[in-house]
């Protein structure tokens, strides 16, 4: 998958740092590990520091783009951001995602069922946001859905969900018939999710 960038904060809203990351997926694109690397001044590498992103919600941490990273990066002492490549080389501590058979959920009909997880809650302009990115229509009559999934689509490659997840997570939901398009699929939400502040978790399967 491709690199993710996230800024820390500090006292004035100022980079305290940059955060490089990028999941390792498996052949049936699940996540096997994630990657990351920090910056500050100098460089370092903490799967800690990246499970901290996501499971303290206090912590002034946003997605970034590779242009807005590069500017926390020049404003904490860096010149040029690295190219991938390298950035790749300063990741020496993997989180490691253990490997368990998809836990189906549903009767086995041929389809496969992805479930992206994510940290950090909506407000809910950024969560009209996300429901527009995606193309979903909003689940209006919970006492006939579950109540949990708050929009939804149906495409000719994928069905769509976005639903939350206890307090302050959120899941994105593909269920799929057409094996070779579900990595872009993926990526695809994946990236959307990030864009309206997001981080992503894991990838899980179902069936």
């Amino acid at each position: 998958m491709a690199i993710d960038f996230y800024t820390v904060r500090g006292a004035g809203g100022r980079p305290r740092a940059l955060v490089v990351e990028e999941f390792v997926l498996r052949d049936d694109f699940t996540a096997a590990a994630l990657d990351s690397a920090g910056f500050d001044g100098s460089w370092w590498s903490s799967a800690a520091y990246s499970r901290l992103l996501r499971t303290d919600a206090t912590m002034p941490v946003s997605p970034v783009s590779r242009p807005d990273a590069q500017e926390a990066y020049r404003n904490l002492g860096g010149d040029r951001l690295p190219p991938d490549a390298v950035l790749r080389e300063r990741f020496a501590d993997r989180t490691i995602f253990t490997e368990v058979p998809p836990l189906r959920l549903r009767p086995d009909d041929g389809r496969r069922f992805y479930r992206l997880l994510f940290a950090r809650d909506l407000d809910e302009r950024h969560l009209a946001g996300l429901i527009a990115s995606l193309r979903l229509s909003p689940v209006d009559d919970p006492r006939v859905e579950d109540p949990r999934v708050v929009a939804r689509t149906v495409t000719e490659q994928a069905t769509w969900e976005l639903r939350r997840v206890g307090g302050l997570a959120w899941s994105i939901d593909v269920t799929s018939d057409a094996a070779a398009a579900v990595g872009p699929l993926l990526g695809a939400a994946m990236a959307t999710a990030r864009g309206h502040g997001l981080i992503p978790v894991t990838v899980e399967r179902f069936a």
